[in-house]
């Protein structure tokens, strides 16, 4: 039975309501399992970078990957060592993707999408994020790109899900430099990618 739940209903900033904790999510409340700037410095030197600034991140204009997890969360650490580490070592989507590590609770500085300074704590629960692992993906205004990943599922399934939703990312991200292009194209100057990004192999 998997436990990963992969929510539809992603709309409208892409909270999802009718997601329920169940078997494979840590609950990551205020004051509990709080990260330290420390916890997440080395977690960026075991390979995955926090989140710092949005803003810099979506200059490139692809998508970012933001994993929300917690210290205190033992599922997360299965993602991460899995999935999402070996998928940045590798350097799978170099150029195509950013991933990035927010700590949910924790008070590392971060400026959001909008340029705003916050925290890591204050935008995961600006975010509606309770309990972890929750993987989303964001364009660079703050807009989700696909469903959300809710929850650990077991590895026959959830690395096809992470994928799924990467690819529907890119595909989406694509579609948007294009029309924003058609829409400037007069002016001249606006190149979007010939493609939608696949999976090397894929």
């Amino acid at each position: 039975e998997a436990v990963l739940s992969l929510t539809d209903d992603f709309m409208d900033g892409g909270r999802s309501e009718s997601s329920r904790p169940s078997r494979g999510i840590t609950p990551s409340l205020e004051g509990r399992g709080r990260a330290t700037p420390g916890a997440v410095a080395e977690t960026a030197a075991e390979g995955l970078p926090p989140a710092r600034d949005f803003v810099a991140d979506g200059a490139g204009r692809a998508p970012i990957l933001v994993f929300f997890t917690n210290a205190s969360c033992p599922y997360c650490r299965e993602v991460e060592n899995l999935y999402l580490r070996p998928m940045h070592v590798r350097g799978d989507y170099r150029g195509r993707l950013l991933i990035r590590v927010v700590e949910v609770g924790g008070g590392a500085p971060l400026t959001d999408f909008t340029g705003q300074r916050t925290s890591h704590g204050e935008f995961a629960r600006r975010e509606r994020v309770a309990f972890t692992p929750v993987i989303r993906l964001y364009d660079a205004t703050g807009r989700e790109l696909a469903p959300q990943l809710f929850g650990y599922g077991t590895p026959d399934f959830y690395l096809g899900y992470l994928e799924q939703a990467i690819e529907q990312a890119t595909a989406t991200a694509h579609r948007q430099r294009t029309l924003s292009c058609a829409q400037v194209n007069a002016a001249g100057g606006c190149a979007p990618s010939a493609v939608p990004w696949r999976r090397a192999g894929g």
